[in-house]
């Protein structure tokens, strides 16, 4: 099931989510002043007789099945709207996304379309930043492997000298020296 740009506008109006909104107040571009059949039924079979009191909203995001049946109605109500207050608002949502977005285009086409664009709005500076850090963990890296190595061959020179002191290929011997100060 997909979502064209027309009945999302249609979807964020009735629900009052500010997406398209723009600059001025507008109202929703279909009338909504009862609530469908479906929807009355459905939400009475649940237990549901006072509808003032639900917050739908909250009930979209709980109910799957409700959820569904509520997109249904909005993609039907969506042959109704208004078509000087569609392209109004999809002139709208076009100018706060930053994106051309015409009627027939679906929102999943349109939000890759967005993060498509806001990701080529970063900067040029900022993507090599983010190139640094790999460097920055491959240097740390060789600290860790080169500070081990220097461990391992301070231990093998020092297992050497024991060996060679073993085998008297040296020895040490104590000198007195004479020693002289002056003294102001």
């Amino acid at each position: 099931m997909y979502m064209r740009v027309d009945e999302f506008i249609v979807l964020t109006s009735i629900i009052g989510l500010p997406f398209a909104q723009g600059e001025e107040e507008m109202r929703p571009p279909v009338d909504i002043e009862e609530i469908s059949e479906e929807i009355i039924n459905y939400l009475n079979s649940k237990g549901i007789y006072d509808l003032e009191e639900i917050n739908f909203v909250e009930y979209l995001r709980e109910d799957e099945e409700f959820r569904t049946l509520f997109i249904e109605e909005v993609k039907k109500l969506t042959s109704q709207a208004n078509p000087y207050l569609m392209n109004k608002y999809r002139k709208n949502l076009s100018k706060n996304w930053g994106i051309e977005i015409s009627d027939d285009d679906r929102m999943g086409e349109v939000f890759t379309r967005l993060a498509n664009s806001k990701i080529n709005q970063v900067p040029e500076n900022i993507r090599n930043l983010i190139l640094i850090f790999p460097s920055i963990v491959l240097f740390g890296i060789l600290e860790v492997v080169f500070l081990v190595l220097n461990f391992i061959y301070s231990l093998i020179c020092w297992v050497l000298l024991i060996v060679f002191y073993k085998s008297k290929f040296y020895h040490f011997r104590k000198i007195k020296v004479e020693k002289e100060e002056i003294e102001l």
